[in-house]
């Protein structure tokens, strides 16, 4: 099995709440809270003097080698060097935010207007820089919402952006390092600072601000922004030091050369589908989520996946979209300790948000919850290849595929505790292709990871047959992941039956399985019967949300 075992020593927990909490953080200005509070000038200039202090040991170091002239250009040491720029780096990160605490709470804001004004003094939005906010505008319709956004969770936002420096050393978010195994811990105050700042769109370089979503008022667009309003609104009951918790984000990276599953020896395991049910309401099971490899990347344009869904109903894995936004062909991203804060209706342009959600998952001592999301990013088939299966079942294809689902599955300490793997078989149906390739590498994956499989088909009963069929047969003969990987090799060098159940069919004629006779093969899935297809109280044909008969992916 191909993967990565993340080191669960003393040390490296010790290394990763480093990241967390860096021993370097500059100390809040003690503030006598019976006498009058510090003027925010003053606490500026206090934390400046922490960052300066700081630089000017480096550059004393830099002067005694370089001479009494002062000229920081003939700075002839790398590690120097590298430090110099380090520190002019965070001491002008940490006069940013401190630019973006004073401009924001220089004074109440009272209206959208009041707000986009307070926004253009700090912001490099371009989106920001011309017309009207009608996001918000659209969001705040009723008078009541108005003042709620106004009275209590705008001034709730405010504050947590207010606790980058406080939160961070230097205002700067340890990030996932890319092209290998990683992971970071973040308390759930950080990220609520963070989410704060995405809002009011106040990161250097615009990087992942809500610009975008404050001036469209598309109903899908609004709807993010309510999602998000909604998290704040639920936080602004807290005091700054709550919500307790972590949120873990882990990137597991396969570091083989080659997945060499078609060899392994273990047996195929149970594997369920299910009709009815969401994948997110499994918290007893490693939650698998079809994304895009820019993680969350629709979120904050005018696109929505099923990823970008599950983030809206907990917005926390939003932090994602800074520390960990892209998935190569060997990663994939698991993020635990999410809270659900809301219900989701609809999809892509017909979204709403449905009401507010209490989660009731369990949770660790420390509060986190212990829901975990394994966000995979399939393949999609090349739109110019004419047969959808042939391109899947590609060496290449498959190979990618394979890796992908080995590194979400694999036994991680994170995951260790999940005995089975749940899988919305609608959203990987969204990514296109043929689900039935889907299907079995999805099985081969969570057996050979020691996982069984509960896949949720949203009442596609015509799947739901045909693979429990399959299953059936590949169970009654012992056959191994090794087995089944080779016979889809195999198939794929045939003229595969078009139309639902080609790929199954022809996956059993080049299984080595005796007893198994043609009439068998064809017989899967023949007990659904174009009768059973009606509904019994209205007569209505139930249409399959994976396409129809003639469907090749």
């Amino acid at each position: 099995m191909v993967g990565l075992q993340i080191d669960q020593t003393d040390k490296f927990r010790q290394k990763q709440q480093k990241a967390v909490e860096p021993v370097s953080k500059p100390k809040p200005v003690e503030v006598d809270r019976t006498t009058e509070k510090l003027s925010l000038s003053q606490e500026i200039r206090e934390t400046l003097k922490t960052v300066e202090k700081e630089q000017q040991v480096v550059e004393e170091s830099a002067f005694a080698s370089i001479g009494s002239d002062g000229d920081n250009s003939k700075i002839k040491d790398p590690v120097t060097q590298i430090a110099h720029k380090k520190q002019m780096q965070n001491k002008t990160l940490v006069q940013h935010w401190m630019k973006v605490k004073e401009v924001l709470e220089s004074g109440p804001i009272n209206s959208v207007k009041e707000l986009h004004d307070r926004i253009l003094q700090y912001t490099e939005d371009s989106y920001l820089k011309g017309g009207v906010c009608l996001g918000i505008e659209s969001l705040l319709v009723q008078e009541e919402e108005k003042g709620a956004f106004f009275s209590r969770i705008l001034p709730s936002i405010i504050s947590r952006s207010g606790q980058m420096l406080k939160e961070f050393s230097h205002g700067l978010i340890p990030k996932i390092k890319m092209g290998k195994k990683d992971k970071l811990v973040y308390t759930r105050t950080q990220v609520a600072a963070v989410l704060a700042n995405m809002f009011l769109c106040s990161f250097p370089g615009a990087e992942c601000s809500f610009g975008s979503l404050f001036m469209s008022r598309q109903a899908h667009q609004v709807a993010k922004l309510k999602f998000f309003v909604h998290y704040f609104d639920r936080l602004s009951s807290l005091p700054l030091d709550q919500p307790l918790g972590c949120i873990e984000v882990v990137q597991n990276v396969n570091t083989s050369q080659n997945c060499l599953l078609d060899r392994s020896q273990m047996p195929l395991l149970p594997a369920r589908v299910h009709l009815e049910g969401h994948v997110h309401e499994q918290f007893d099971k490693l939650q698998t989520v079809a994304a895009t490899p820019e993680l969350f990347g629709a979120l904050l344009s005018r696109g929505l996946g099923e990823s970008e869904i599950r983030c809206l109903a907990a917005p926390e894995m939003a932090i994602c979209l800074l520390v960990a936004k892209h998935m190569d062909d060997k990663s994939i991203i698991i993020v635990r300790g999410a809270e659900q804060f809301s219900q989701v209706e609809g999809e892509d342009f017909s979204l709403r948000w449905a009401g507010d959600l209490q989660d009731h998952s369990p949770k660790e001592k420390d509060g986190s919850f212990v829901t975990t999301i394994a966000f995979v990013d399939p393949k999609r088939p090349d739109r110019h290849d004419g047969n959808d299966v042939f391109s899947q079942l590609s060496a290449g294809s498959l190979n990618r595929e394979l890796e992908k689902a080995t590194s979400a599955f694999e036994i991680l300490p994170d995951t260790s505790n999940f005995g089975s793997v749940a899988a919305d078989f609608k959203a990987f149906g969204r990514m296109k292709g043929n689900l039935e390739v889907r299907a079995l590498i999805l099985w081969a994956a969570t057996s050979n990871a020691g996982r069984e499989l509960d896949l949720f088909v949203h009442k596609d009963i015509r799947f739901k047959r045909f693979f429990e069929d399959l299953r059936s047969i590949l169970h009654e003969h012992n056959q191994t992941v090794g087995e089944l990987l080779q016979a889809v090799t195999a198939a794929s060098k045939l003229d595969l039956a078009p139309g639902f159940g080609g790929v199954f069919r022809g996956l059993l004629g080049c299984m080595d399985i005796e007893d198994l006779t043609e009439e068998q093969i064809d017989n899967i899935g023949n007990a659904l019967s174009f009768e059973s297809l009606r509904t019994p109280s209205t007569g209505q044909w139930i249409e399959s949300e994976t396409g129809s008969d003639s469907q090749d992916g």
